[in-house]
């Protein structure tokens, strides 16, 4: 399950809906979403929340960035704090 805000539960029983684009997908789609808004899942995310809350718009190569960080640099949770994971 994903953990954007835009995703919500849906009797589909393998995956849920997509409350933003009102259809139903699969929660890995939301690792590509352009709008996903959820906690950050790696370098990529935080760098997007942080152009975006300065005012800087995305460009047709941001996404295809934002991915590349997050897989090189994920996040993942210990003890209920945010770290990055270098693996």
């Amino acid at each position: 399950m994903s953990k954007c805000k835009h995703w919500s539960r849906a009797q589909v029983q393998s995956g849920g809906m997509c409350a933003k684009f009102d259809r139903t997908v699969s929660a890995g789609v939301c690792q590509h979403c352009v709008d996903y808004d959820g906690p950050a899942r790696g370098v990529g995310d935080a760098v997007a929340k942080v152009t975006k809350f300065v005012g800087i718009r995305p460009c047709g190569g941001c996404q295809h960035r934002r991915e590349l960080l997050n897989k090189a640099f994920p996040f993942r949770r210990l003890g209920g704090g945010l770290t990055q994971d270098n693996k």
